[in-house]
C-alpha cells in the first residue's frame, strides 16, 4: 500500500496565522486540504475582526492581503458594521477601500450606516456615505438610517444623512416617518431638521 504524506506549516501575517497545506497525490487528499483551507480561512477572519475593532490598521491590511474576507460576517454583524458601531472611521475607510461593501446587510437586515445612525457616529457615516452607501437603505422593518437616528436623537447624523439626500418621505412597517418618530419622542430640534429638510408628515 503505498503512503501519502501531508506536509503543513502556519504562516505568520500580520500577526494572524494562515495555514498552508501542500500534498503529493490523491484526490481524497485534495478534500482533506480543502477542509483544512477552509478552518484556516475561518481563522484569519476570526483575527481580522479582533484586529478591526483593536484599530489595528497594519494587522488588518495584511491579513486581507493575506485572503482574509473584509466581508466576513460574524453573528449577524459584518465586520464593517462592527466598526460602524464602535465609530473607527479610519478602519471603516480601509475595509471599505480593501473590498468590504458598504450596502452589504446582516442580522435583520440591518447595514453599517444604519449602525452608524443608531450610535450616533458621523465620522463613520460620513465615511460610508462618501463610499457608496445608500442614504435610503432600509432594514426588514423598514427603517432607514434617517428614522435610527431620530429615534436615537442623533442630531449630528440627521444632518449629515439629510445633506446626503436622505428621504424624509419613507415609511416603516408602523407606517411612521422621522418626523412622525421625532413628535412621538417629543424631539422639537429633530422635528424642525426634518421639516427644513421637506418633511411635512
Amino acid at each position: 500500500m503505498s503512503s501519502t504524506k501531508l506536509s503543513g506549516q502556519c504562516l505568520s501575517v500580520g500577526g494572524g496565522r494562515v495555514r498552508g497545506v501542500t500534498s503529493r497525490s490523491g484526490v481524497i487528499l485534495r478534500v482533506v486540504v480543502l477542509i483544512l483551507f477552509s478552518a484556516c480561512s475561518n481563522s484569519a477572519n476570526e483575527h481580522l475582526w479582533q484586529a478591526a475593532m483593536r484599530g489595528q490598521a497594519d494587522v488588518v491590511r495584511n491579513l486581507i492581503s493575506g485572503g482574509a474576507d473584509p466581508n466576513y460576517v460574524r453573528g449577524g454583524w459584518s465586520i464593517l458594521m462592527r466598526v460602524a458601531r464602535d465609530g473607527r472611521a479610519d478602519i471603516a475607510e480601509l475595509l471599505i477601500h480593501l473590498g468590504a461593501k458598504p450596502n452589504l446587510k446582516g442580522q435583520d437586515g440591518t447595514s453599517a450606516l444604519t449602525v452608524a445612525a443608531e450610535h450616533g457616529n458621523v465620522g463613520v457615516a460620513n465615511v460610508l456615505l462618501g463610499r457608496g452607501a445608500d442614504v435610503n437603505i432600509r432594514n426588514d422593518r423598514g427603517n432607514t438610517p434617517l428614522m435610527y437616528a431620530t429615534e436615537y436623537g442623533r442630531r449630528g447624523l440627521v444632518e449629515s444623512l439629510l445633506k446626503a439626500g436622505a428621504d424624509v418621505s419613507v415609511k416603516d412597517r408602523d407606517g411612521e416617518t422621522a418626523i412622525m418618530i421625532a413628535r412621538r419622542r417629543g424631539d422639537a430640534e429633530i422635528a424642525q431638521l426634518l421639516k427644513d429638510g421637506g418633511a411635512t408628515q
